[in-house]
Parts: C-alpha cells; structure tokens; sequence
C-alpha cells in the first residue's frame, strides 16, 4: 500500500509542476513570444497527434465522473458536504491551506493564476462530474484560485478524509492516479500548443484536440476568453483568427459550437 500511496503523490506532484509550468513558463511569461524549439510547426503537430487520443479520452463526456461513484466508499461520501456559488464566486484562493478536494455538481469551476505581469492564465475548467483541485491534496497551500464561471454546485471531500480512503482501498487509489495520468496527457498536449508561434495553426490544433480523432464538432459552454487564455494569445487575437478561419472555410460557428471542416479535423 506504501507503493501505491508514493505512486498517487508522485502523480501528483507531477501534475502541480505542469500547472505551474504552463502559468509560468516562458511561452505565458513573453506574451505571445514563445520559445521555438527550432522544429516545424508539422512536426510539433505531429508530436501532438500522439496526446490527442488520451486527451479525447479524458474530455469526451465530461457529464461523467472520471472516478465512477461506485468506487468511492461510503465513508467517503458520507462525509462530504455541498457548497453552493454564485458566478464570479471564489471558492479558494491560492496560498490558502489545503482543506479539500471537489467534484463540480453542476456548474464550472474555472482554476486561475496570475503571472509576474498580471497576465491572467487558466490552468484548467472543471465541469459536471469533474473533481478537481486533487494536485494540491499532498501540498500544504492550493496553488491556484477557484473561482465559478457559472452558478455552481460542488461536493467538498475533506482532505483527511481522501488521503485515509487512499490508504485503504486500493481500487480507489488506482482510479485517482488514472485521473492525474489524463490530467499529465492533457499537459503535455498543451505545453506542445503553446511552442506553435502561429496563432492560426495553434488554434486550429487546439481545436483538432478538443474535437478528438475523427470528431469535427466543439461544444461552445463557456467564454471564447477563455480559449484565448488556455492557449496563450489574446482575446482580440482569438477573434480575428477565428474570423478569419471562418472566411477561408477552415471552420464555421454557431453560438454553441464551432464545426471543423473535414480536410482540417484529424
């Protein structure tokens, strides 16, 4: 059981150095001047095509839970609780101490930071069935603010209460450290975004990641702002890309979702 327990904190750490490396590294810190690793935009797309069937994965339901409520023991749901927020709500704040984890009931949860600049960065948006916050369960302090992007609901599973339900099922354990592995996947496939210097091609494999092999069609159910934060450009940049996709055919949009044409999805 010790090695399982090092395997799930191991995970996580790894998970918290990509959060920290996509808020800070050097493609968020430059604004849009990002390091290229002397390579073609086809070959980092290439490098990418090997992230987008675990990222597919990862996001192709997000109405159900990544760890099935059949593995949580009683215990564990037993003694969580719900909180209720208002949109623009803050649910925590970075640096304050780790008293859980979340599951996002209904709602999105949007986990920000902020760079030196005051460059504003979104790690990740948790929605219906999502937990998350789990990268901070083996520190002391969140790394990062929650706050909800809608009017939100999220069960609250205290810290003690995960870590000792960790250390005695097993099942539970594994299915944990399956989640921080897609949340790694989905890292590395960002990280991979940001060395396109192209706005055009960095969108288009963005989009080709969240549409997944063979798909064509994202789902539009938050701000494009925060497509524009997720992949490092700005909102005004975003809006002309994308118009001007749009006006090439590479795409077409409707207020719910945007449709790639078929020569341009994977």
């Amino acid at each position: 059981m010790f090695n399982l327990i090092t395997g799930v904190a191991l995970l996580v750490a790894s998970v918290l150095a990509g959060f920290l490396w996509t808020a800070f590294g050097p493609a968020a810190l430059h604004r849009g001047r990002h390091i290229c690793r002397n390579r073609s935009v086809w070959n980092v797309v290439l490098a990418n095509r090997q992230q987008i069937k675990a990222v597919t994965a990862a996001n192709r339901d997000l109405s159900n839970p990544v760890i099935a409520p059949a593995l949580l023991p009683s215990s564990f749901e037993a003694g969580s609780t719900v909180r209720v927020l208002a949109s623009g709500e803050l649910l925590f704040r970075q640096g304050n101490p780790v008293a859980a984890i979340y599951k996002v009931e209904s709602g999105r949860l949007r986990l920000i930071r902020r760079t030196v600049d005051d460059h504003l960065v979104i790690l990740h948006t948790a929605r219906r069935g999502e937990f998350f916050a789990e990268a901070s369960l083996f520190a002391d302090a969140y790394h990062c603010d929650a706050v909800a992007a809608a009017q939100s609901s999220v069960l609250v599973y205290q810290k003690v209460t995960v870590i000792n339900a960790l250390r005695t099922d097993p099942a539970l354990a594994e299915a944990f450290m399956a989640r921080l592995a897609r949340q790694l996947q989905e890292l590395r496939a960002r990280m991979e975004l940001r060395n396109i210097r192209s706005a055009r091609d960095r969108l288009l494999q963005y989009l080709r990641l969240c549409a997944g092999i063979g798909g064509r069609s994202i789902a539009l159910d938050g701000q494009l702002q925060d497509i524009a934060a997720e992949i490092g450009i700005t909102r005004e940049v975003l809006y002309r890309t994308l118009a001007a996709l749009e006006t090439e055919g590479h795409l077409t949009r409707t207020e719910t979702a945007i449709l790639l044409k078929n020569s341009d999805a994977v």
